[in-house]
């Protein structure tokens, strides 16, 4: 990191649409940054959030924010990338790679030159193929580029297992693995409740519920994002806490571990692809990715999420 004091970083953040600013305000309140850097393609917004955010200061935990350019950028311990060139309805995650690559053409070359060595954390769909461009572009370390990936799917799934089986979702630990987006499969082998395993703990429950409809979980964990979209024309909050999640695993050296999308190298037989699985996250980026235990059938869906996410890298010139 940059920043003598890892609890007061440098944080920039490019891009000010719905998803920047609310990581930008979530941040500021939560007084975890000493200095912010807020930066857009059209300057103006920059600055209108800068005053909007400075007015409340009084409110708040002290801090330095300002709008800037990519210059400014220099001395980030971390860049949050939520830059979007897509306007209007999503229905397919992928089908952004196009516009949202030019823009990453257009972003990366002075952000790399002003801070090379910033932790790099990537919200712009579709994730994993902008990650891996990032990283490429940028001519960065493979651990200093991140994405959210299927972070909030894992939270999704959390959520609603909870809800079904009347827990907090802090008791429910499993992963949502491989791409944010259609491909993306459930890890079911790794669901436990309390530590006991999903299937033991159906049996244990007692309940009449019928069990868990896996399918409808996981036509519902990648549908939602979709759903919130449509309804209010984007999904902020809870994507922003999961950014936040992975900047504080970054700032404050915590040793995260984190469903995060990076480049993977022969993981379950994987290579040469930003996937999301769970890795160890501190000041550094990603650390190391933790090896997971997966039957046939889950390492099969894991390697075609693979294929799916590199065909559309190699389409985008990669």
């Amino acid at each position: 990191m940059n920043n003598t004091n890892p609890h007061r970083p440098k944080i920039t953040i490019v891009g000010m649409g719905r998803v920047g600013s609310t990581l930008a305000y979530t941040l500021a309140v939560r007084g975890m940054v000493g200095e912010m850097v807020l930066i857009n393609r059209t300057p103006e917004k920059a600055v209108a959030n800068e005053r909007d955010l400075n007015h409340g200061m009084c409110f708040m935990p002290h801090a330095i924010i300002r709008a800037g350019n990519y210059d400014d950028a220099a001395g980030s311990d971390v860049i949050a990338i939520c830059a979007d060139a897509h306007k209007g309805p999503i229905t397919d995650r992928l089908a952004l790679a196009g516009e949202n690559t030019a823009l990453i053409r257009e972003i990366i070359p002075p952000l790399a030159k002003a801070a090379p060595d910033a932790v790099y954390v990537i919200v712009t769909n579709p994730v994993d193929v902008i990650a891996y461009e990032i990283l490429k572009v940028g001519g960065f370390k493979p651990r200093q580029v991140m994405a959210t990936g299927t972070l909030l799917d894992t939270a999704r799934l959390r959520y609603i297992i909870a809800t079904h089986c009347g827990v907090s979702p802090h008791d429910v630990q499993g992963y949502v693995l491989g791409e944010h987006g259609d491909s993306e499969m459930i890890a079911w082998s790794t669901v436990t409740i309390g530590g006991t395993r999903m299937d033991q703990y159906c049996i244990a429950c007692g309940g009449k519920c019928g069990g868990l409809d896996k399918e409808g979980i996981a036509s519902q964990v990648k549908r939602v994002g979709y759903e919130v979209y449509a309804a209010k024309g984007a999904t902020n909050f809870a994507v922003c806490e999961s950014m936040v999640r992975m900047i504080q695993a970054v700032t404050r050296d915590e040793n995260r571990v984190l469903t995060v999308s990076s480049l993977i190298d022969n993981y379950l037989g994987v290579s040469d692809v930003c996937l999301s699985v769970p890795s160890l996250v501190n000041r550094h980026g990603v650390k190391t990715l933790l090896p997971l235990q997966l039957n046939a059938e889950e390492r099969q869906a894991f390697a075609h999420s693979g294929d799916v996410v590199r065909s559309v890298i190699r389409k985008m010139g990669f």
